[in-house]
């Protein structure tokens, strides 16, 4: 009995790692434009953040339809294709498609307005309950809700009984559904979205190594041979001399200004200094010649 629980609990944690409760990311649903498909996708966006995209068709006659919230709405493709149609973007998408007509390969969302995303191969009813119920993490009543609409016992669209209560069941009844958790998992696969490219830095230029400039050597003489400076003219006073006998020559006074009328002195013109709180006026760097702004488109003649 240990085993088979040992057993059971390595299944359950296997298949959970591929589908995460999304309960607050926005899922974008892709279906066929189809009663059954469209019908599923409505109610689990009734539940959940999600947006409903339908297509029809295949090539330039590809029809896309989103619904915001009271009618459908038709997306071109150029609007789908740059994800132009919604205000706040997708975190994950999910492509459902038939497996005898597989969808056209524009509907796979651009990665730079969705991260991922994931293939359901199967437009059954059963199976689109199933695995979009593990995508979503549906709690019992949610399972319970889609098993009475969709008029199918609850282990057929959980097989492998997620969220269901135990005792609900006997033990061994309850081991026997459990080991069909993985059915319908080949039915599920990941889209190829490219994510987008992040240009990259140039890459930094090498740089020349400096040459080291060779010091010139100091040459060291040894203290016992270095040669002795002479003192001895700086020892001696330096002789006194005598002018008592010498004549100074007379001193010359500063010439008087001239007192002649006529003669006139222009005096300089005194150049002001530019005061340090005076604003310095510059040129307007957005006007050009003839005060025509630099913005405005000038044809040459």
């Amino acid at each position: 009995m240990f085993k088979k629980t040992a057993l059971f609990i390595v299944a359950l944690a296997t298949s959970l790692t591929v589908f995460a409760g999304r309960t607050r990311d926005i899922t974008m649903l892709i279906v066929p434009r189809e009663v059954i498909p469209a019908r599923i996708a409505m109610d689990i966006a009734r539940r959940y953040p999600a947006i409903v995209v339908t297509y029809q068709g295949s090539g330039d006659r590809l029809k896309i339809q989103a619904w915001d919230g009271k009618s459908w709405v038709g997306i071109s493709h150029e609007d789908y294709v740059r994800g132009s149609f919604f205000m706040n973007p997708p975190t994950h998408a999910i492509l459902v498609e038939d497996p005898m007509s597989p969808a056209p390969d524009l509907l796979v969302p651009d990665g730079t307005w969705c991260a991922s995303g994931s293939r359901l191969k199967s437009t059954d009813a059963r199976v689109m309950i199933h695995l979009l119920g593990l995508y979503f993490n549906f709690p019992y009543r949610t399972w319970k809700d889609f098993a009475h609409a969709y008029r199918y016992p609850i282990e057929e669209i959980n097989p492998g009984l997620i969220n269901i209560p135990w005792w609900h069941y006997r033990g061994d009844e309850l081991y026997k559904r459990q080991r069909h958790i993985n059915l319908d998992m080949d039915l599920w696969d990941s889209l190829n979205i490219t994510p987008p490219v992040v240009p990259s830095s140039p890459p930094a230029l090498p740089m020349k190594p400096q040459e080291e400039k060779s010091a010139v050597p100091v040459i060291q003489i040894p203290a016992a041979d270095a040669p002795v400076p002479d003192n001895s003219a700086f020892e001696k006073p330096a002789p006194e001399t005598d002018l008592s006998d010498k004549k100074l020559p007379p001193a010359v006074s500063d010439p008087s200004p001239s007192t002649d009328p006529m003669t006139e002195t222009t005096p300089a013109p005194s150049v002001p200094k530019p005061s340090e709180s005076s604003p310095v006026l510059e040129a307007d760097p957005f006007l050009s010649s003839g005060d025509v702004p630099a913005a405005e488109v000038v044809k040459p003649e």
